[in-house]
């Protein structure tokens, strides 16, 4: 019930980031257009006023050449009418030179006057709209803003209300259950004592019988005891007479009886000597028979080995000789291959395809590529810590919870983990934006999938463990509260887990179901205690350096805390806070039920054994990278994995051929 109503939840939760971003892309289209119109509409504008411009100008200047024309023309006439009266009309002409003078100077200053007060207007226009559209702009965001804390208020409220409608069903589906146990067991002790009234009734008079024969028995032999006491005590009378009187007769014996003991002792301690030396004896020759027939029989086996090594080497020697001979040929043909590329080529071709693609599929093998070279290679480790890093952290915060999703996410991680390897590396993993912000997210989101879990808890260990680094984190309040919520509900998740599992170990449930509870509680411990330990390197580092933690603002952890003394901060809580050690670790835990106790011991011994294969298998890999000089890699996992090279038939290997 609980898997569906989180995976209900992850999927309203789903909808809803969907429909914000859908709103947010719409509103942001908006702004977009009314932005572009608005720039469209006032390029438009600055076309036609330029138009305009050059129109009037160039109907000023053609007014101005025609009026130019005219008076010249009247100046011609004028002239050839006023020739005979030129000097009479000297002055008249000196005043209407001057006239026209003055109107084509008056005319000048009103086109410059006009000129300008367009070019004011226009530059007044442009000035109103940009404010207007800034103003525009400035409220619709506002608006968005309001539109998404009020969407975001209401989704928050709706996820309350189912939480507390959960809560409320899971209350009442507990009391249903207790109420349920408390009358079967009622039922069950009311059937109990009407069976025993039905069997007192059905048997009472045979066994009140059988008590009257028991106490008539009994009385019986108390009377028979007696007299038996008395019996004896006579016949004790009797033989203490007798033996008074065979002390005085024997008592005339005694030296010829110890003589002939001593005698006796010192025959039996004589034979008893000879008869070890005798055994000694016997095992002594045993011995030196048994160490020449093994140094026989060793000897013939030896030759046995010698003889059919030789057989075989006879045998079998030159189809070896010639398989190797063609394994050698292959690689040498696959190092001249242009598709061969080394380790640090294809992490580099990785790294750039996680750069620009988005498509699940490639990302999958790119970053399968990138874990592979960061394993074995500190200069892949290098390459990604450079420029790998912040593309990984976002492809971690855009993947969800699907299964091709969580495969992604864990070989991220894995890439992310063998690049902390490094010390000198691990400042600038830690350095990336939001770092710590996103593997926190993961820590609250996956807290229900142990792979995961765990592979974000290592990788946070490694990044705080530098002190610098430690003390930064402790000055993220939020992200300490973050680690604080995700320890409460996961140490509230393996009390309930606790409580199935001795539920389950007192009512000797089915073994699915025993195994089941067991793993989930194995699994919750693990997660408590790793998630504590990190905490406790970050209050450590704090405590250190002198940093005051975050109060803890609820009253669950207050409880054990003296009056009027100050409350100890959250974080040193959660890292002071104990796990059972039979949690921590399962050899020191022996439930009393025997399918647990089974389960239990073939989890333990699965993962020792899965860890140790791991183990061997990286170790093979490595050696064979390192001694290939970081090439052919993946031929030599393919003959790490199934005992095959490239080229050969699909027969199997011999495991010294193997080996070699």
């Amino acid at each position: 019930i609980q898997a569906l109503e989180r995976a209900r939840q992850a999927r309203h939760l789903l909808a809803a980031l969907r429909q914000e971003e859908h709103m947010r892309q719409e509103a942001a289209a908006t702004c977009v257009q009314a932005a572009w119109r608005s720039h469209v509409q006032r390029q438009a504008y600055l076309r036609i006023h330029s138009k305009v411009v050059h129109l009037q100008a160039v109907f000023r200047g053609w007014r101005v050449r025609n009026s130019v024309l005219e008076a010249k023309g009247a100046v011609v006439v004028f002239e050839s009418l006023w020739v005979r009266r030129k000097a009479m009309l000297q002055l008249s002409q000196a005043v209407q030179a001057a006239k026209l003078m003055q109107a084509a100077w008056r005319a000048r200053q009103v086109r410059l006057e006009h000129q300008r007060r367009a070019a004011a207007a226009t530059t007044l226009q442009a000035a109103i709209r940009s404010w207007s559209t800034r103003r525009e702009v400035a409220r619709m965001q506002h608006a968005a803003v309001v539109l998404q804390s009020c969407v975001r208020a209401m989704l928050a409220r709706h996820a309350a209300a189912r939480h507390r409608a959960m809560c409320k069903a899971i209350e009442d589906l507990r009391k249903t259950a207790r109420d349920y146990m408390l009358r079967a067991r009622a039922g069950r002790f009311i059937q109990a004592c009407w069976r025993g009234y039905l069997v007192r009734k059905q048997y009472g008079p045979a066994l009140r019988e059988a008590l009257q024969r028991s106490r008539e028995a009994r009385a019986a032999a108390t009377i028979q005891k007696a007299w038996r006491k008395f019996l004896n005590q006579k016949d004790a009378q009797q033989r203490e007479e007798q033996m008074e009187h065979a002390r005085s007769v024997i008592s005339s014996w005694v030296p010829a009886f110890r003589a002939r003991l001593a005698l006796l002792r010192a025959q039996r301690e004589r034979s008893r000597r000879a008869a070890a030396a005798a055994v000694i004896q016997s095992y002594v020759r045993m011995w030196l028979v048994r160490r020449r027939t093994d140094a026989l029989i060793m000897g013939i086996t030896r030759l046995q080995a010698l003889w059919r090594g030789y057989r075989v080497r006879q045998a079998a020697g030159r189809s070896k000789e010639a398989l190797r001979l063609k394994l050698r040929a292959v690689m040498q043909a696959a190092h001249k291959q242009p598709s061969h590329k080394s380790i640090g080529q294809r992490t580099r071709e990785a790294l750039e395809l996680v750069l620009v693609t988005k498509e699940p599929e490639k990302m999958t093998l790119a970053i399968s590529a990138m874990e592979m070279g960061t394993r074995y290679s500190s200069a892949c480790c290098a390459l990604i810590a450079n420029s790998g890093v912040p593309a990984l952290l976002r492809m971690l915060r855009s993947c969800n919870r699907s299964k091709p999703h969580v495969d992604l996410q864990l070989a991220a991680l894995a890439v992310l983990s063998h690049v902390c390897k490094y010390s000198d590396l691990v400042p600038l993993v830690f350095a990336a934006d939001d770092c710590i912000t996103v593997l926190s997210e993961k820590l609250q989101l996956y807290r229900d999938m142990e792979d995961v879990f765990m592979a974000t808890i290592g990788l946070l260990e490694r990044l705080v463990a530098p002190e610098p680094h430690a003390v930064e984190v402790a000055r993220m309040p939020g992200i300490l509260k973050q680690w604080e919520g995700v320890a409460q509900v996961l140490a509230k998740k393996l009390e309930m887990e606790r409580k199935s599992l001795h539920r389950v170990e007192d009512e000797k449930g089915s073994d699915a179901t025993a195994k089941e509870a067991t793993r989930k509680v194995l699994s919750s411990a693990k997660q408590v205690h790793a998630l504590q330990a990190l905490v406790g390197m970050v209050v450590q580092a704090a405590e250190r350096h002198g940093i005051p933690l975050p109060e803890n603002m609820s009253t669950s952890g207050a409880s054990g805390a003296a009056v009027g003394k100050p409350k100890m901060p959250a974080a040193a809580q959660l890292a002071a806070k104990p796990v059972p050690t039979e949690l921590v670790q399962p050899e020191a835990w022996q439930p009393k039920n025997t399918i647990i106790r089974t389960t239990k011991e073939t989890m333990t011994h699965t993962n020792k054994k899965i860890l140790s294969k791991e183990a061997g298998v990286n170790a093979a890999i490595a050696a064979a990278v390192e001694a290939a000089g970081g090439q052919a890699v993946s031929a030599v996992k393919t003959l790490a994995v199934s005992g095959r090279g490239p080229g050969m038939s699909s027969a199997p290997v011999s495991r010294r051929t193997t080996r070699q």
